[in-house]
């Protein structure tokens, strides 16, 4: 069908990415003052108000191909973003651990119908020559979310933590956008199943995605709480820091094209390389300078790996794949988040580390594994 796109809808659909990492990025600077509001509840539970909406991600984008051959394209985004505004700021007005994680479970919900089309969607609305320049800027745009939404967070966590939830609220600003200009008669092109070449084609990309969300999700589930503890630095601070690594990656996922045109098939080694070292600078220092050394390179190496999986699986299938390709991408890009915790207390329990940084030395061994075993035989 023949597509007619105006301005206004294309800022719509590239919008549609400040929503992803925005998803935990908007609460994790409160993570403290909310552990020391939900007093006796263990950091597990606590670091679970991040990691839980990824579930029902996993579990939406497992029936997507079946939402939609049901529910029109615009229909689902509109239910999603309902779901993730109003998910997300509810979880700030109650006063109960269960409660607050069953609104991020809605939360989850809306974001795992918005995120396959954050990508996916470029494909049919945007011309072919530009598609890898726009995976770059919507890699971009997820930082950019979450840029903003941790340096407000921070600055409101300095009067309550509930105050952070609000930053949602932008999830209805985008609703609108796609309410009035998000044309109601677009359907997904019939999809043929993929071949098994395809299907062998991409699985090295979800498992790349997938890895990557493991190591790097242990920073925003972690760091505010680490920090807190072993530094002088205050909770407002906090946000800030957070948002310099979320700058460092918008940054270079604005400039994805030239990172790959400079690095070429290193690409990816370059990224797990800059994270490896953004984990040991972590690890290895409590002074502000050096922590934001650090969170920068881990920023840089996401800026990096995230484009490079997407932009690389999508050269890969045709044009009918992209949007339950991405479903598939999306589902391993939050298994990856929800798994990140509980993957470091099982490693942490067989280690038994003493260092209260157990999490950033544990994901520099998940990160220096993943280059040698994953990504040393190369992609391209």
């Amino acid at each position: 069908m023949q597509i007619r796109s105006t301005p206004y809808l294309l800022i719509g659909i590239i919008a549609l990415s400040l929503f992803t990492i925005m998803s935990g990025a908007a609460v994790a600077p409160a993570l403290g003052e909310i552990s020391n509001h939900f007093v006796g509840t263990s950091p597990f539970m606590i670091r679970m108000i991040i990691s839980l909406p990824p579930v029902f991600v996993i579990l939406t984008t497992y029936y997507f191909e079946f939402l939609t051959e049901r529910v029109s394209v615009k229909m689902l985004l509109i239910i999603g973003l309902i779901l993730y505004g109003g998910g997300g700021i509810l979880g700030g007005a109650v006063d109960n651990i269960w409660i607050l994680l069953f609104f991020r479970m809605i939360h989850g919900i809306g974001l795992g119908l918005i995120m396959p089309f954050s990508t996916s969607l470029i494909f049919h609305f945007f011309k072919k020559d530009s598609h890898m320049r726009f995976l770059g800027i919507s890699s971009a745009m997820n930082n950019l979310g979450a840029i903003v939404a941790m340096l407000i967070t921070g600055f409101l966590s300095y009067y309550s933590w509930r105050y952070s939830f609000i930053v949602y609220f932008i999830a209805f600003v985008e609703l609108l956008l796609i309410s009035v200009f998000f044309p109601g008669d677009f359907q997904l092109d019939k999809r043929k199943a993929l071949k098994k070449k395809a299907n062998d084609q991409t699985r090295p990309y979800l498992i790349g995605i997938f890895l990557t969300m493991l190591v790097f999700y242990s920073v925003p589930t972690n760091f505010s709480m680490i920090t807190l503890k072993v530094s002088n630095i205050n909770v407002g601070m906090i946000g800030f820091l957070m948002s310099l690594q979320t700058l460092s990656a918008f940054i270079v996922g604005l400039n994805y094209n030239f990172c790959h045109s400079l690095f070429k098939h290193s690409t990816e080694k370059v990224g797990v390389i800059s994270m490896s070292l953004g984990f040991v600078v972590l690890t290895m220092s409590n002074q502000m300078y050096l922590v934001t050394l650090g969170l920068i390179m881990i920023g840089i190496s996401t800026g990096i790996l995230i484009p490079y999986f997407n932009s690389t699986v999508l050269s890969r299938i045709s044009k009918e794949d992209t949007t339950v390709t991405m479903a598939k991408m999306s589902m391993m890009f939050y298994l990856g988040q929800f798994l990140s915790p509980i993957m470091i207390e099982l490693i942490h329990s067989i280690l038994k580390f003493s260092s209260i940084k157990y999490p950033y030395i544990i994901s520099l061994l998940m990160s220096l594994f993943m280059y040698k075993n994953i990504l040393n035989p190369g992609y391209e």
